[in-house]
């Protein structure tokens, strides 16, 4: 079997197929550590918006990869060689989806119904402090539309070079 390098145009629809995936599939995972719902603050405290990092494994090809987010909207790849910068409307914008109730919902939801593994699916999770989000993208419907939001804005257009 031969394998190939493939071109940068196959990079990018991945790439674009990955940002459309993220908008319409997934399923959930649940995480707790030593009783405490990561998805809630105690007292209900405001959470506050801090740097985050988002990982993206799977795939057929066995990806792995990460971006770290810093609250001034830096975006750095795994070598933590800066690639971008989020405009200021998109970071006002992931401030509201971090710190909002529903994405501390969707940190609790669990696999929507009906749905599984793929050849080609991808597990994303985003950990900012004590909040973890996990989605599983297969092409199928996310039920996290805050998480898939935050994805949309870090991701493409919306990070310049």
């Amino acid at each position: 079997m031969t394998m190939r390098t493939p071109s940068i145009c196959a990079v990018r629809g991945l790439l674009a197929a990955l940002s459309t995936a993220m908008l319409l599939g997934g399923c959930a995972t649940q995480s707790t550590q030593g009783g405490h719902d990561p998805g809630r603050l105690p007292g209900g405290q405001q959470p506050a918006f801090a740097a985050f990092t988002i990982t993206r494994t799977g795939g057929f090809a066995g990806v792995s990869q990460r971006i770290d987010v810093a609250s001034d909207g830096t975006v750095r790849n795994e070598a933590g060689t800066v690639i971008g910068h989020i405009e200021p409307a998109d970071l006002t914008q992931l401030r509201s989806l971090l710190t909002g109730k529903e994405i501390r919902d969707e940190a609790t939801r669990g696999k929507s119904s009906g749905s599984g593994k793929c050849a080609d699916g991808f597990n994303v999770t985003l950990v900012m402090g004590d909040l973890r989000v996990s989605d599983y993208t297969c092409g199928r419907p996310s039920n996290k539309p805050a998480f898939s939001r935050v994805l949309e804005l870090t991701s493409g257009s919306h990070v310049k070079r």
